[in-house]
């Protein structure tokens, strides 16, 4: 997406539209931080961290993560310990 800097007052700005504000889930109130390498800005949403709800952290997991996770283990062959 092609954008143009707009006037505002003796600065310039960008307008966001509302579809990718929604998505960023961006307010009017939300606070931003501005960084850059020298050659791209980028506009990135601060959140305040809450802990992350264990259905949360393995949202998107795959299975064999999920078991890990909560303390299934595969069906696998053990080794046992050799007693010398």
């Amino acid at each position: 997406m092609k954008k143009h800097l707009s006037a505002f007052g003796n600065s310039l700005g960008i307008v966001i539209e509302k579809p990718i504000l929604q998505l960023l889930r961006i307010e009017r109130d939300t606070c931003l931080e501005l960084t850059t390498d020298g050659d791209c800005i980028v506009l990135r949403p601060i959140r305040e961290s809450a802990p992350m709800q264990p259905d949360e952290l393995l949202r998107g997991a795959s299975k064999k993560d999920a078991r890990a996770q909560s303390g299934i283990r595969e069906n696998r062959p053990t080794r046992k310990a050799s007693v010398r």
